[in-house]
């Protein structure tokens, strides 16, 4: 399944989810899939943790479950957009544990470098005011 957004200047962003499997990364099993944002050549992907309660009711992929995906990147972007350093970060978002907060770190840092490598400021803006969460 691919959810389709068109920025402003007629470039079209794609994404898709492939490979779900089960995991539970969290205390409950839930589906966790690959996440790939395609613009033009560029992508970019991840591995998105979907909710248990999808997983609990043997909900597939929709159009739903890719804008909460695109949501939780844009996520990511900002929050090491607005934390660029892992001091900032874990201070920000309360993180005591270091061996947790530098993964969740990693993991923003990587949805920054990836989207930033394909998109402008203005065109994640745009991106995040087009998902529906």
């Amino acid at each position: 399944m691919e959810r389709i957004f068109t920025l402003s200047d007629g470039r079209l962003v794609k994404v898709s989810a492939k490979n779900r499997r089960t995991s539970t990364i969290w205390s409950d099993t839930h589906y966790a899939y690959t996440i790939t944002v395609t613009c033009g050549n560029d992508s970019y992907k991840t591995t998105f943790h979907d909710s248990p309660m999808n997983y609990n009711h043997g909900v597939k992929v929709t159009m739903g479950m890719l804008d909460d995906a695109l949501y939780c990147l844009l996520s990511d972007y900002d929050a090491y957009d607005s934390n660029p350093t892992y001091r900032d970060f874990a201070i920000s978002f309360g993180y005591e544990d270091e061996k947790e907060g530098m993964k969740a770190y990693k993991t923003c840092k990587a949805a920054y470098d990836g989207l930033s490598a394909m998109f402008s400021r203005s065109d994640l803006s745009e991106l995040n005011s087009m998902v529906n969460v």
